[in-house]
């Protein structure tokens, strides 16, 4: 006699391992908890949600990657043969950014006496053109602002300084290097003091202190610019740039940092590796 094994799944709701069949729901098999008394089907995802969290967790690396939404709904279509809307994708990354940035903004980056101030303009939906403010470590390539903002005057640029500075603990660096915006001079005065020591440098300029670490950076930007497509300077497009900064910082590993992340040269030592770890921390724990 052929004996079939049959998985029981521990209930989605309380992980409680107290499951019994509780008949069929759209030719799936659906559960109930004898312990919370909730019903489920068995999709490995989180309570609430539809699609299985490795699905989930893929979408939003992908996303962060650079990869155009049509791409990963046709990717998920594939393995599942589901399609997501764009808004549940939109879902997906805000649900886990918020999640991430809960965590990562506990954390005080160990950085050094020299940074990095780069702009660059970004088009919007609108066609209305923003100026990309960013604030870097040179030491631990780790992204200490970056700012969405109508122009480049005295006031963004020391709003951006600013965060910069907080976001280090209170820590002012002894040299920054910008790439040559004439209100840099007076707003590095005013943030960080008169011995603030101010270089001007080229991008892509063979120099020892620019080419690195601006190359590097420069291609981390482009790669960022793809997620910006389509969308407008709201409340969703601040968290998406905060969400970039998370990747960037906390779960991608550098090439030039020996394989390690900003956050882990500059002494972090954060709970999550994969954006997969950071939606597996809201599953239930188990009673």
């Amino acid at each position: 006699m052929k004996v079939i094994n049959v998985e029981i799944p521990n209930c989605k709701h309380c992980q409680s391992k107290r499951t019994v069949k509780n008949g069929m729901r759209n030719g799936k098999q659906y559960w109930l908890c004898r312990d919370c008394n909730n019903g489920f089907v068995d999709s490995k995802a989180l309570p609430r949600m539809r699609y299985p969290v490795d699905t989930v967790a893929k979408g939003v690396c992908d996303y962060y990657a650079g990869v155009s939404l049509n791409i990963i709904r046709e990717s998920i279509n594939k393995q599942l043969g589901l399609r997501p809307g764009y808004s549940a994708i939109y879902d997906w990354v805000k649900r886990l950014t918020t999640i991430g940035l809960t965590k990562a903004n506990i954390y005080i980056p160990q950085v050094g006496n020299m940074w990095l101030v780069y702009d660059l303009v970004v088009r919007l939906k609108s066609g209305k053109e923003y100026w990309l403010i960013n604030v870097i470590d040179y030491d631990t390539c780790f992204l200490l602002a970056s700012k969405l903002s109508d122009g480049r005057d005295t006031k963004d640029i020391v709003s951006t300084l600013e965060i910069a500075e907080k976001r280090a603990g209170g820590v002012s660096p002894k040299v920054i290097l910008t790439n040559g915006c004439q209100n840099y001079g007076k707003c590095l005065e005013h943030v960080f003091g008169p011995d603030i020591t101010h270089i001007v440098t080229t991008h892509f300029q063979n120099k020892e202190l620019s080419t690195n670490i601006m190359e590097h950076w420069y291609r981390a930007l482009k790669d960022r610019l793809k997620p910006m497509d389509g969308m407008d300077k709201s409340q969703t497009h601040q968290l998406i740039l905060k969400g970039f900064t998370l990747n960037y910082n906390f779960l991608r590993p550098h090439e030039n940092l020996k394989g390690k992340t900003p956050a882990e040269f500059a002494q972090i030592v954060y709970p999550y590796n994969s954006w997969l770890e950071i939606i597996k921390s809201k599953l239930p724990k188990p009673q």
